[in-house]
């Protein structure tokens, strides 16, 4: 190995920079620099064409590029709490694939691969074991999975035409469900541990609907139309049933329905009121 010496005064060196290049007989070579600050930048070629950079900042920040001879890249950069980012992205062979891994101070991890053709898949690991998934198709479509410590789950469903899906699970196996259709219609289900179920449907010109169905079979309906008109169906436990509408000048009309019969008919109790 040839090297290359020459004298130095130390008084021109003022912030006292490094630079280090070391040459190998098959072509690699390693290349030093420190700044005045204590960062390095280390580049190492091997002859085959493979590349790996170092950076360390002065505050112990790492910044790692490993290049593969057939083009794989390979990234890391850890701050100096200790967070980690790692890009790889496979070779021309694997139509451009790309995987992220980002792993926080305290644990949490987000991981990026995209597929050839443009699928993406993104999890997200937070310290106390919450996990997001996210997947979007080649076509737009997008799939978001996120399961909290406790086994709760958020799932959400994009279709390509803008139509969206929410389904979460709280760890007592409660359940809430988000459709928004693409013109702005949104439906919401929500079920409570004991089976308790709440549907909100809300149309694209401000109509909503909502359906509450408690643990033991009672059901209440609202229906609120564009205008402030409004439908509410009660139902009770022993087959009572409440029903009130509310007109936009004010007029309410109620109509109860006993569950009890005579003589073959249901005691009907009309009111209106203006």
């Amino acid at each position: 190995m040839r090297s290359l010496r020459r004298r130095v005064d130390p008084c021109q060196v003022t912030h006292a920079a490094a630079l280090i290049l070391a040459q190998e007989p098959h072509a690699a070579a390693l290349i030093l620099a420190q700044e005045p600050h204590a960062a390095a930048l280390i580049l190492a070629q091997e002859p085959h064409g493979a590349v790996l950079i170092l950076a360390q900042e002065p505050h112990d920040a790492v910044f790692i590029l490993a290049q593969e001879p057939h083009g794989a890249v390979l990234i890391l950069g850890q701050e100096p709490h200790g967070a980690v980012l790692i890009l790889a992205q496979e070779p021309q062979g694997s139509h451009g694939a790309v995987l992220i891994l980002a792993q926080a101070p305290h644990g949490a991890v987000l991981i990026l691969a995209q597929a050839p053709h443009g699928a993406v898949l993104i999890l997200a690991q937070a310290p106390h074991g919450a996990v997001l998934i996210l997947a979007q198709a080649p076509h737009g479509a997008v799939l978001i999975h996120a399961q909290a410590p406790h086994g709760a789950v958020l799932i959400l469903a994009q279709a390509p035409h803008g139509a969206v899906l929410i389904l979460a699970q709280a760890p007592h196996g409660a359940v809430l469900i988000l459709a928004q259709a693409p013109h702005g219609a949104v439906l919401i289900l929500a079920q409570a541990p004991h089976g308790a179920v709440l549907i909100l449907a809300q149309a694209p010109h401000g109509a909503v609907l909502i359906l509450a169905q408690a643990p033991h079979g009672a059901v209440v309906i609202l229906a609120q139309a564009p205008h402030g008109a409004v439908f509410i169906l009660a139902q009770e436990l022993h087959g009572a049933v409440l029903i009130l509408a509310q007109e936009l000048h004010g007029a309410v009309l109620i109509l109860a329905l006993e569950p009890q019969a005579q003589c073959g008919s249901l005691h009907w109790s009309l009111m209106v009121q203006y």
